[in-house]
């Protein structure tokens, strides 16, 4: 049995497709971002980790192959490195910026990413919910 893979869709003039990518993997970023603050708030504030993320995950389907990392803390195996997340999100910039968009939610979710690149550029792009883990750590800590 053959798999679709995706629909072809026509997007007008060449390069159109990769812009349209970069849009999309901006907004995956913006995604993650604002799921990776919530699923450890929503942890913090009492609520089960796997019905933190079930919610998250009804509001943003793009979510569901992304359990293991946010729910079990595992980034790998990698299906999409915060490396190559970085690089998009970074020709996105400079496409939008070009275009004179002002893009502040996916500067702070580029700013997330980047700060991970030291310990997590290999990793699965759940790695953004790496700070957020460390941060409820230290408050309980206290």
């Amino acid at each position: 049995m053959v798999g679709h893979l995706g629909v072809t869709r026509h997007v007008g003039r060449f390069g159109n497709g990769a812009r349209l990518k970069l849009v999309a993997n901006s907004m995956l970023a913006d995604i993650l971002a604002a799921a990776a603050e919530l699923q450890v708030a929503g942890e913090q504030a009492g609520l089960d980790g796997s019905d933190v993320f079930f919610a998250l995950e009804r509001v943003a389907p793009v979510l569901s192959a992304r359990r293991h990392g946010f729910v079990e803390n595992r980034h790998e195996p990698t299906l999409f490195a915060l490396r190559d997340l970085l690089k998009d999100l970074d020709l996105a910039a400079a496409l939008f910026a070009g275009a004179g968009s002002r893009t502040p939610l996916t500067a702070e979710a580029r700013g997330q990413v980047a700060g991970l690149m030291g310990e997590a550029a290999e990793l699965d792009v759940t790695a953004v919910v790496l700070p957020y883990r460390r941060a409820a750590v230290a408050t309980r800590s206290r």
